[in-house]
Formats: structure tokens, C-alpha cells, sequence
């Protein structure tokens, strides 16, 4: 699962994957419509079947599977996720921020945080999630449970994929971040400026600030008064 706010480069990352995994001779399947993939619904999963070796990325899961309406999220979802091994499927999810519903933050083998360098580097750091011991009296805890403990992975262990760098411009052509469902014009009525307020005599401009204006004038004054007293 990869986390990182808008423009971090999540899509670009996704792409890489996608064309890298094609390249393999892998079939890709994916909710974003990149070139050597398939594009599909992701409300099919878990009600339709991939092949073995299939690999599916998934775009804007917080749009899909909520945390907040966990309520309708559907058995036949968890059932595939937790069986998504035994299928020999590799999943990749993509959202940006931690809402996604917390069953599948629970199945999320690998979880990385994604940030963006200048438009031109991504660099997506690999967090490590461990599960610990709550002791009975710590923090607002009155009995002892167990709890996920989460901590980036060392840089220096790069060569073991804690860190995934993507060249932007090598991959922003093969796909549109602008590529939104059309939604209709929002009826709305403008309010013009009053005529008082559209132009101070002498100053560039549509509109001035009634105070600006006023110290205007009070300058221009006193400059016309210090040319009578010269004269």
C-alpha cells in the first residue's frame, strides 16, 4: 500500500509498476488507463476472477473502500484480500491519505510513504509494521492487548527495496493525472463591484480600497497646496 498527499507522485509510481511488471510478461490489470494494461472496475473485486500471476493496481482506494463507511464493505472484498496469496496475485494499493478501511490496512503486507522532489523525483520510503504489546496501565489502556508499532526501514538497506525512486518525466507521458469524470455546471449568479468603487481617479486598476484611495487624495491635496504657497 503506498500513501503520499496529491501530486507526491502515487500514479507515477503505479505506472512504473505497471510497465515494469507488463515488460515481465505479467498481465497487469489496473483502475487507471495505462498503456500493456488492463483497465477494469475496481468494485469487481471479489466478485470476478484474475489469473494466476496477475498483478492489480489500484488507484484512489479512499475513494473506494472508506474507512468511515466501513459499514458496507463488502465479505466478498475481505475474502479475496485475505486470500489474495493463495490466488498468486500481487496487489498494489494507492491512496492519499490513511483512511482506507482498516481490514485491509491489517492484510497490507508492505506500506510506503511517497514524496514528490521538484517535479522531476519521487522517492517512496518502505514502513515496517510490527505488531506489540500494550501492557495493562499504559496510556488509557485498563487491560493488556496488542497493537501495530509502524517505523520507516533503514536507507541503507536500499538494494532490499526500502526505498523506490521514479524519474517523473519518464513516466508522466503515458498517462492523464487530469482525467476526471465530467461533473455539470454549477449554476451560479455574479455580484458586480459597485460603480464607487470601480476606479479611484488617477490610479491604474478596477478597483481600489476606499482607505488607499482616500490617502491618495489627501496626498495629491497637500502636493497642490505646496505648489500655491510656492507660487
Amino acid at each position: 500500500m503506498v500513501f503520499g498527499k496529491k501530486g507526491s507522485g502515487k500514479t507515477t509510481l503505479m505506472c512504473k509498476l505497471a510497465l515494469k511488471y507488463a515488460k515481465a510478461g505479467r498481465p497487469v490489470y489496473c483502475n487507471t488507463p495505462i498503456p500493456g494494461t488492463y483497465y477494469f472496475d475496481a468494485d469487481r473485486i471479489g466478485f470476478g476472477g484474475f489469473p494466476e500471476e496477475s498483478v492489480i493496481l489500484i488507484d484512489e482506494v479512499g475513494m473506494i473502500w472508506d474507512n468511515r463507511n466501513f459499514k458496507s464493505f463488502k465479505t466478498e472484498v475481505r475474502d479475496y484480500f485475505k486470500l489474495q496469496r493463495h490466488y498468486k496475485h500481487t496487489v498494489y494499493l494507492f491512496s492519499q491519505t490513511f483512511d482506507v478501511d482498516k481490514k485491509l490496512r491489517d492484510l497490507t503486507d508492505n506500506m510506503y510513504l511517497i514524496h514528490n522532489f521538484f517535479n522531476c523525483f519521487t522517492i517512496a520510503r518502505r514502513i515496517t509494521k510490527t505488531i506489540t504489546i500494550v501492557h495493562a496501565g499504559q496510556g488509557s489502556e485498563s487491560t493488556a492487548n496488542l497493537a501495530d508499532d509502524m517505523q520507516f526501514d533503514s536507507l541503507l538497506l536500499f538494494f532490499l527495496g526500502t526505498v523506490k525512486i521514479t524519474y517523473i518525466p519518464k513516466y508522466a507521458r503515458y498517462f492523464d493525472s487530469f482525467d476526471v469524470p465530467e461533473l455539470p455546471e454549477i449554476e451560479c449568479r455574479y455580484i458586480p463591484f459597485p460603480e464607487h468603487t470601480k476606479k479611484a481617479r488617477g490610479l491604474p486598476g478596477t478597483w481600489v480600497p476606499a482607505a488607499l484611495r482616500r490617502s491618495y487624495r489627501q496626498k495629491s491635496e497637500d502636493q497642490e497646496g505646496g505648489e500655491d504657497d510656492d507660487t
